[in-house]
């Protein structure tokens, strides 16, 4: 058989494409029977039917010369109940393996070191769930492994994490999420790809700051350890943001007679949520949970419980466009966005968009 493109390839760019075996048959000319028959390599994946496919789901020519398939849904950090759409999962595990494949492969091209061991990392309480004490230590040490001050605000959670060289990456398929589950995603037990950080674009500047916190709290609790459940995991990581945004030095400001505009107070100077900041005052027993329900009452009182007060501004990943501007750089300093696909198999579409470039932004080639 043809070694050159890789049927498995096929199902991964429908799915990215958001396509049926139908709705690609009828854009690539082919017959569905032949496409399904590509799938399951009961025929040689030859470079025409590679072109007609690759024309159909706007993939790159070169989408199909990589080897891989999406990423189980049991090795990432995206959260998710029984009512979960399939489609919604297999395009968030289809984009986080092409994201996976692109950074790995400018990794190589522009040899920089795995920033792995730049984070410290858990490897006690197997198969329990960390007591709160310990996820504030781990907190504590990241922020000294990331430069943040052991006190105050963290002004760029963005910026201190892509430090590390892990890229901060916003994910198209989770923007308007049909669940409404997850705003953030990572691959805290892969020992042999690079990690990244994948968000939801399409929320406020506080949340996001708390999910990509959530998520830097999956790669230090859980990279070699996990607890009893995945519930515990997202417990354990929860708690770690709160710690790492608020961490544990100033958490004794919180108190239970602190009324609810101190809360809007405090959002404003620290990029935190109003609604965290209760949780991370509950966490801490400076308040009960009567204290607890009724500052969630008070909120639900005045909407604040679907949109709260006080915008804190969104941060913008810069290290992706970084990366893609040394690996493939044109001649006005920007990115070769045509040899950038070739070489990545990705198409410009995603690359800009991992690149925090809007697509109308990329240039056309002369």
């Amino acid at each position: 058989m043809n070694g050159r493109f890789h049927p498995e390839r096929i199902v991964l760019a429908r799915t990215l494409s958001g396509m049926t075996q139908k709705q690609t048959a009828e854009e690539s000319g082919l017959s569905q029977a032949k496409i399904s028959k590509l799938e399951k390599s009961f025929l040689p994946f030859a470079e025409n039917d590679a072109l007609a496919i690759a024309f159909a789901t706007g993939m790159p020519l070169s989408f199909f010369e990589h080897t891989g398939s999406a990423i189980p849904m049991s090795e990432l950090t995206y959260r998710r109940t029984s009512k979960t759409p399939m489609r919604e999962l297999a395009a968030v595990s289809a984009e986080c393996r092409l994201l996976s494949e692109t950074i790995d492969g400018l990794a190589t091209t522009l040899g920089i070191a795995n920033p792995r061991g730049k984070l410290p990392y858990e490897t006690y309480y197997q198969g329990v769930t960390l007591p709160l004490e310990e996820i504030e230590a781990m907190a504590d040490a990241t922020r000294a492994a990331l430069g943040v001050a052991p006190s105050g605000p963290v002004r760029n959670v963005t910026r201190s994490i892509e430090r590390t060289g892990i890229p901060v990456v916003r994910l198209s398929s989770m923007d308007h999420s049909g669940s409404g589950r997850s705003e953030g995603v990572c691959r805290p037990g892969d020992k042999e790809h690079r990690w990244f950080v994948g968000y939801r674009g399409d929320v406020s500047g506080d949340r996001s700051r708390f999910t990509k916190a959530h998520e830097l709290g999956h790669l230090v609790l859980h990279s070699r350890r996990l607890p009893g459940t995945r519930a515990a995991m997202e417990k354990e990581a929860q708690e770690f943001a709160g710690a790492f945004l608020f961490p544990s030095l100033d958490a004794g400001m919180l108190s239970r007679s602190m009324p609810l505009r101190t809360y809007m107070n405090l959002k404003s100077g620290w990029g935190i949520s109003i609604s965290a900041l209760i949780e991370r005052a509950w966490t801490r027993k400076a308040i009960d949970a009567d204290r607890r329900k009724s500052l969630k009452i008070q909120m639900s009182m005045r909407g604040w419980s679907k949109q709260e007060p006080v915008a804190v501004g969104p941060e913008k990943p810069i290290l992706y466009r970084q990366l893609l501007q040394a690996a493939y750089p044109d001649a006005h300093g920007g990115v070769d966005w045509l040899k950038a696909e070739d070489s990545t198999g990705a198409p410009v579409y995603s690359l800009s968009i991992w690149a925090g470039i809007a697509s109308a932004q990329v240039a056309e080639p002369a």
